[in-house]
């Protein structure tokens, strides 16, 4: 019994490493290192023990208790179970170092030093050339027109009708331009779109000699007429750029028109009659086309749209524009022979490649 509770009071002196000695003294923490080539130590003043830990040469340890024998009361390093208290002879401990553990060194207090300003939010990069090329969809503003001719045949009118249809077509285009600043910039692009579709035909013939009936008939051109439109846009543009991969530019301005049309300039026909019955026929046999070239129409208008681009690079990527177009030019048709307006312009959507530098 009196063996255990020596035992229970030796570790509770392990455990509590600040505690006083048996003589009330208080504990040293003296900084110092073993010396030996290893060092035993133990749980009690008593090397016939299995020692806690041999201690390799240079460990750093702390001695907690020095009462002037043979033994030396130490905290050391346990690589498993973390600092421990524990007795090592003296002779295998240089006891030269400082009577206690100096205390961590604190900062000088300096002159206070304004906090550094806040980083500016990053801007996306400023590239100041543009460049694009589309290909996509074209609407005509106008899609159905027709040129009507009275002529005097026989003394009477005579009516010939070409009825021209512009379905759809493929539009190309290539522009660029400049920044001025982040968000102003100008720029032009250059477009074409091509329609084609035959044209619908019809006359109304009248008798030669009798005030009536007039013969009529209906028929298509033997080939698809085109219509190809060269567009020169001028343009203002707002850029909104929140990332360097996106970019929105909303632009407008005038646009420069010119048309290169293929019109109907004659209805070709048979007629066959009695001179005093009222039998009266008309089959159409082919037309005369004429083309009317870029020279002979041209005139202005106006355009407006957004192009929306992705970067993959910093300067390649990929986008979409669409863009609505409105303007006139004049032409002489050939089929009525007099000066006429033909609406020009449309939609137009497209995709393509952009770059920018």
């Amino acid at each position: 019994m009196r063996n255990a509770l020596v035992c229970l009071l030796a570790l509770g002196a392990l455990l509590v490493p600040g505690a006083r000695d048996g003589h009330g003294q208080p504990e040293t923490r003296r900084l110092t290192a073993v010396t030996a080539t290893s060092a035993p130590v133990f749980v009690l003043p008593d090397n016939t023990r299995t020692p806690l830990r041999m201690l390799p040469p240079g460990t750093r340890v702390r001695v907690l208790r020095d009462t002037g024998g043979n033994w030396l009361r130490i905290e050391f390093p346990d690589p498993r179970w973390g600092p421990r208290v524990g007795y090592i002879e003296r002779k295998n401990i240089d006891m030269s170092g400082p009577d206690i553990e100096p205390p961590p060194p604190t900062a000088r207090p300096g002159p206070s030093r304004p906090a550094p300003p806040p980083a500016p939010a990053r801007r996306a990069g400023f590239h100041r050339v543009w460049i694009d090329a589309n290909v996509g969809y074209a609407r005509a503003g106008e899609e159905d027109y027709s040129a009507i001719a009275t002529r005097q045949i026989n003394g009477q009118d005579a009516r010939l009708q070409a009825d021209y249809h512009l379905p759809p077509g493929i539009a190309f285009e290539i522009g660029g331009g400049v920044m001025a600043t982040r968000q102003i910039g100008v720029g032009v692009t250059f477009s074409s779109t091509t329609q084609e579709d035959p044209a619908a035909l019809s006359v109304e013939i009248p008798h030669p000699i009798l005030p009536e009936p007039n013969a009529t008939d209906t028929d298509t051109t033997d080939r698809s007429l085109e219509r190809a439109e060269s567009s020169l846009h001028i343009h203002g543009a707002f850029v909104s750029q929140t990332s360097d991969q996106l970019v929105l530019r909303l632009f407008g301005g005038p646009t420069y028109f010119r048309v290169q049309q293929d019109a109907v300039s004659n209805i070709l026909y048979d007629q066959q009659f009695l001179p005093f019955d009222p039998l009266n026929q008309v089959d159409i046999t082919g037309s005369e086309i004429q083309r009317i070239s870029y020279d002979e129409a041209t005139g202005w208008g106006f355009h407006a749209g957004l192009d929306v681009s992705w970067f993959y690079t910093d300067a390649l990527g990929v986008g979409f524009v669409g863009r609505y177009s409105k303007g006139t030019v004049g032409i002489r048709d050939p089929l009525t022979e007099v000066d006429a307006d033909l609406d020009v312009g449309g939609f137009q959507a497209g995709a393509g490649v952009r770059v920018r530098f």
